[in-house]
């Protein structure tokens, strides 16, 4: 059965952050008051560095890239709208609704997973905008992974007939509504009123705006065995329904939110959460206000498979290692070295480097290594290459790849 979290987070750092007036017609939750506020960029850049802080430390796996100035993307740190990464190692891409959303889509990032990941078919969908019909990826969906459901509310960014489309590739079951603000506007993304855990569903029931709908949500959360944590609009507008559960290293629950959020529950709300997940508040309001998302929509899921790599050669013949000035045999040196970057997370690097200098080398190796052990050495200083060699030599001697 497949899971319904995973521990490897896609980020996005910001570079030319702004309130974006393409997505302001359908996003409510944009404040205009922001349009022109001062220190956009620098206030968000902070807000972002202290969340992967922050999951950094709980033990998530993250893949932090840097946005690039052009084409300017204000919203491009919310890389969960375009893509979508499954477990059979379908890459899915999506049609969006704002034209400078879709200049985010970047095939060098799935190129990047690709030297990594099993990466069986991608499914472009995005060839839809040309026709006016959107579909915003795990913004305008939410799947149920173990129980093959995808739910989502209509709105301009949520097509009818794409959803059931989505549902067709993937052979999951499309559970469609219709949502409301509390003005009576449709409701941009799904993922601002609901969150779906591995034991909790978090939703605002006020929003649905049918009887008989409000009642099969209910009906799949009771068959799916989900505890409903039912919030109202004035928390929606919190941003607490724009959380996602993940796991860490330790495959503990984490349920990320952001301080906003947190602070609208109610302590009893708190406590049902708190015994499915661990609570992660992250402090984001400059991002929230200006961009309309929180902090689910900061992360996009990766579900891909590892590949599997293809062993060398056991005969004993030597690799020479300038780097090194040692000699192994290409089984034991080429073994481990292929194995641990098979199995490298980052509080590995964190028992090598130090807490503070791992996750700072960790965040290194995966965006310019490619996550590729054989270029590590080229960011480690000469102290950094000693504790490597030392790490490396103990594993081959204790056999821990093995």
């Amino acid at each position: 059965m497949a899971q319904q979290t995973t521990n490897h987070i896609l980020m996005i750092r910001p570079v030319r952050f702004a309130y974006n007036e393409q997505t302001a017609a359908n996003n409510a939750f944009q404040d205009a008051s922001q349009q022109h506020a001062a220190d956009t960029q620098a206030k968000a850049l902070q807000e972002f560095d202290a969340m992967v802080r922050t999951l950094g430390r709980k033990g998530v796996q993250l893949t932090v890239i840097e946005d690039t100035p052009e084409p300017h993307t204000p919203d491009s740190i919310f890389p969960n709208n375009w893509a979508s990464y499954h477990e059979d190692g379908t890459v899915i891409l999506y049609p969006m609704y704002a034209p400078n959303r879709r200049l985010e889509r970047r095939m060098d990032i799935i190129e990047r997973f690709k030297e990594r990941y099993e990466v069986s078919r991608i499914i472009d969908m995005s060839h839809y905008e040309t026709q006016g019909k959107f579909l915003e990826s795990t913004g305008s969906v939410i799947f149920d992974r173990p129980n093959k459901l995808i739910y989502a509310c209509y709105s301009p960014r949520t097509d009818r007939e794409l959803l059931e489309e989505l549902a067709q590739h993937l052979g999951y079951t499309a559970v469609g509504f219709e949502a409301q603000d509390r003005q009576g506007q449709e409701i941009y993304h799904t993922n601002v009123l609901m969150c779906l855990g591995t034991q909790i569903a978090v939703i605002c029931m006020e929003a649905v705006t049918k009887a008989e709908e409000k009642a099969m949500l209910l009906a799949h959360f009771e068959r799916t065995g989900k505890t409903v944590v039912d919030i109202s609009w004035t928390q929606m507008e919190q941003f607490a329904g724009n959380m996602l559960e993940v796991q860490n290293e330790d495959d503990e629950a984490l349920l990320v939110m952001s301080k906003t959020a947190y602070d609208a529950l109610t302590d009893e709300q708190r406590e049902t959460l708190a015994q499915a997940a661990t609570l992660v508040p992250c402090a984001i309001p400059t991002i929230e206000r200006n961009g309309g998302g929180s902090a689910r929509c900061m992360m996009s899921e990766i579900f891909l498979p590892l590949q599997k790599k293809t062993m060398p050669s056991s005969e004993p013949t030597q690799h020479y290692d300038p780097t090194t000035h040692k000699a192994h045999s290409i089984s034991a040196f080429m073994q481990t070295l292929i194995d641990f970057e098979a199995q490298i997370t980052k509080r590995e690097f964190q028992k090598i480097f130090g807490a503070d200098a791992g996750l700072i080398l960790w965040h290194k190796f995966t965006q310019n290594c490619g996550s590729n052990t054989t270029i590590l050495y080229r960011i480690l200083d000469e102290q950094e290459q000693e504790m490597f060699d030392a790490y490396i030599e103990k594993c081959i001697r204790f056999r821990k790849y093995e």
